[in-house]
């Protein structure tokens, strides 16, 4: 692939993404009846929850670019839910350390310049 495809290749990803998640929030709708179940419920609210709030950050976004005139906003950016004291430390150590890796990253345009070494010795990897 080539890297001037990427941004058209992100943007057909999102709206294919935006499409299947309102097809399955209608589709979630249309099996929802008198009859159905708490857990069906809790489900479709889920659905509806999701969607919305995802609806509403990308509306926000998109007033914020076209008021200030320029994309501020980080793509393929992905939320985590810490839900345990174990994912909390892992992405705090992933976000304390990851500064220590920019000399070797990929992305850096000055990675192959010589920079002063971290003496820090608190983190492990």
């Amino acid at each position: 692939m080539d890297i001037s495809s990427i941004s058209t290749n992100y943007t057909v990803a999102n709206a294919d993404k935006s499409a299947e998640q309102s097809n399955s929030l209608q589709s979630s709708l249309k099996n929802i009846s008198s009859d159905s179940s708490e857990e069906q419920l809790k489900g479709v609210i889920k659905d509806f929850e999701s969607y919305f709030v995802e609806q509403v950050i990308k509306q926000m976004k998109e007033a914020v670019t076209k008021a200030i005139g320029c994309p501020i906003w980080q793509k393929s950016f992905h939320d985590h839910v810490i839900r345990t004291q174990t994912d909390y430390e892992i992405i705090w150590l992933y976000i304390d350390s990851n500064p220590q890796t920019w000399q070797t990253d990929c992305l850096n345009p000055n990675r192959n310049q010589p920079q002063q070494s971290d003496t820090r010795k608190d983190v492990t990897l």
